[in-house]
């Protein structure tokens, strides 16, 4: 029999290592153990759990947050709505937010309040005591999944998980990470395009952006296609291209300085890429630092990167990862801290809401601008 007086608060803004269904699994673990229903369910989701709404019933109530700053103030706010309905004497608060889970302590006025980290519901782990994973992976690579009737897991027949599958690697969950964060990684034809815009620069052809993005994207299918690597979303990979370069602060205009985000930065002509630091390095710390932002990192992570950006977790790969990490570090983009039992990398807020960028920036004005190609 379900308790209709039992309502249970889900808080996803901390939760950063079990992917979209294993979050839906762990939130259909929590209604199991407290007997509650769907529509007994409220979730507080930032941007990175967005994908986990279309994995849970309609009748889960649903906020969307900034981040996980915000997560405690929406807590309270459904808390408050709860008592003032009358018709709720427990809530169960669920959290990695330890300022959610210090709403318990605090005095409610008709509604008892009981506060439980998520980890309390993670499935126990089915491995042999000779390949036992660290605690940030057994949700994702070593967890058995059970039949969960309230998840959605058949959408467009793809990914499902049927009882009794292991759940893919960690690797896995980084690329789909990147995909849903706009971020690539598009390992092959993103290595070709870093190739082909070098060669086009080398040669001294001054070329807009978006000329210099197209004519790299013709040269790197050409050679891929030598490679049998034939089925590349071109039409996407050309603005993802666009856009890192600029994000990365690795294109250089015609007074030296760097092209900065901007409406007019595609029309730019580009003179030549960033030297400080390896200008590969740099786009490629970019993406990784969608990847901090998102997930729980820690250094034993590098050949899951490795495999989610590269393909491969060769030795050559992971280096290029500890290059890229290594310089978040030194510009100060990430910091380490300690999560649980483990070190992970953060994300540093930034002090001010001016964009962070290596070097002078390029002003932009008429003459940097350029209708076609310049010779």
């Amino acid at each position: 029999m379900v308790e209709k007086n039992t309502k249970a608060i889900v808080d996803l803004t901390k939760v950063r290592y079990l992917g979209d269904r294993g979050v839906a699994r762990t939130i259909q673990r929590i209604c199991d153990r407290h007997l509650v229903s769907a529509a007994a369910v409220s979730v507080i989701a930032d941007p990175p759990h967005l994908g986990v709404k279309r994995h849970l019933p309609e009748a889960v109530k649903w906020y969307d947050v900034s981040d996980w700053m915000s997560g405690p103030a929406k807590a309270r706010e459904i808390i408050l709505d709860l008592a003032a309905a009358g018709d709720t004497s427990s809530a169960v608060l669920v959290s990695y937010n330890g300022g959610v889970l210090d709403l318990a302590s605090e005095p409610w006025d008709g509604i008892e309040v009981q506060a439980f980290p998520f980890r309390t519901y993670k499935p126990a782990p089915q491995v042999t005591d000779s390949a036992k994973p660290r605690a940030s992976e057994v949700a994702i690579a070593n967890t058995v999944v059970e039949s969960a009737p309230m998840v959605n897991d058949n959408e467009n027949g793809q990914g499902a998980l049927v009882k009794g599958e292991r759940r893919d690697h960690r690797s896995r969950l980084f690329g789909d990470t990147l995909v849903t964060l706009g971020k690539g990684p598009f390992s092959d034809a993103r290595a070709q395009m870093y190739t082909s815009i070098s060669k086009l620069i080398a040669t001294g052809q001054k070329l807009t952006l978006v000329d210099l993005i197209a004519k790299a994207a013709v040269d790197a299918e050409a050679v891929l296609a030598t490679k049998g690597r034939t089925r590349q979303p071109w039409a996407a990979i050309r603005p993802f291209m666009e856009q890192l370069l600029l994000e990365a602060n690795v294109l250089v205009g015609a007074d030296g300085h760097v092209i900065p985000v901007g409406w007019e930065s595609p029309l730019v002509v580009v003179h030549g890429l960033a030297t400080e630091t390896d200008w590969v390095v740099k786009a490629d710390a970019e993406i990784i630092l969608a990847l901090i932002s998102a997930l729980d990192i820690s250094e034993r992570d590098v050949p899951n990167v490795a495999r989610a950006l590269h393909h491969n977790a060769t030795p050559d790969a992971q280096v290029a990862v500890r290059r890229a990490i290594v310089y978040l570090f030194k510009s100060g983009k990430i910091e380490e801290v300690i999560e649980g039992e483990q070190k992970v990398l953060r994300r540093k807020q930034p002090k001010s809401v001016e964009r962070v960028v290596d070097g002078p920036v390029f002003k932009i004005g008429p003459s940097s601008l350029a209708t076609g190609s310049e010779g």
